[in-house]
């Protein structure tokens, strides 16, 4: 994904065309049995391609095809809502352990230690020495180029939430940012394989009012019986 940001930054130092010029949407879900759902789209502004298009660049560095694996469980189509395009990724019951996203600029790991589900990894946007666009973000003749830029990850987990870095929301935990950020995720919960220790609660505490209804009910039947036996 580094090959995306550097030409990116090339191009925007060329000439500053658009606002907002890229968009990472990542929702994704992961059940207790250790699988992926959800989906990742990547686009940029069409107004950025033409641009590259007209000048000679080479757009196939801007593509968001290829950031996943094709495999089983995983469908791949191209995004456009006249603004943005792009490529959406949609993960139905994808095994974590065949579910990544790395490179020389990008990581996302999603792996199960034990009984924790641990997610870590980060989002390096910022160029680096080839075009640095946290400079180019401070700069008060710049930095309104990148203000619709969006970034955001957001990831549901099982179980129960021991720590993070980011915003939580029950069991979502989302990270956002924009264009020039350097993004890091971190998250641990705990989530036996298979179970989820909510819905094991649940099934507890379901058990035992059954379990006291059932004793309330033969205590109630049993009272005839013995006042028949004291006559």
């Amino acid at each position: 994904m580094k090959r995306i940001f550097t030409a990116l930054a090339s191009a925007i130092l060329v000439m500053l065309v658009t606002t907002g010029c890229m968009k990472l949407d990542m929702n994704l879900k992961v059940a207790a049995n250790d699988t992926v759902n959800g989906s990742v789209t990547m686009a940029f502004t069409k107004t950025l391609m033409d641009y590259a298009k007209q000048n000679g660049g080479d757009t196939s560095a801007l593509k968001s095809s290829g950031l996943f694996a094709k495999q089983p469980g995983v469908t791949v189509k191209d995004y456009s809502d006249g603004e943005f395009e792009g490529t959406t990724y949609t993960f139905a019951a994808v095994p974590l352990k065949k579910f990544a996203a790395n490179n020389d600029s990008t990581s996302l790991s999603i792996v199960r230690k034990g009984s924790d589900i641990v997610v870590s990894g980060s989002l390096d946007t910022s160029g680096g020495g080839e075009a640095d666009f946290a400079s180019i973000k401070s700069n008060p003749l710049t930095a309104p180029y990148f203000k619709n830029s969006s970034i955001t990850v957001s990831i549901e987990l099982p179980g129960e939430i021991k720590s993070t870095n980011g915003v939580r929301k029950g069991n979502k935990i989302t990270w956002t940012g924009e264009l020039g950020d350097n993004m890091t995720f971190e998250a641990v919960t705990y989530s036996p394989q298979g179970l989820d220790p909510i819905v094991v609660t649940g099934i507890v505490a379901g058990a035992a009012v059954v379990a006291g209804a059932l004793v309330f009910y033969l205590r109630k039947k049993r009272k005839p019986l013995v006042s028949e036996a004291a006559e």
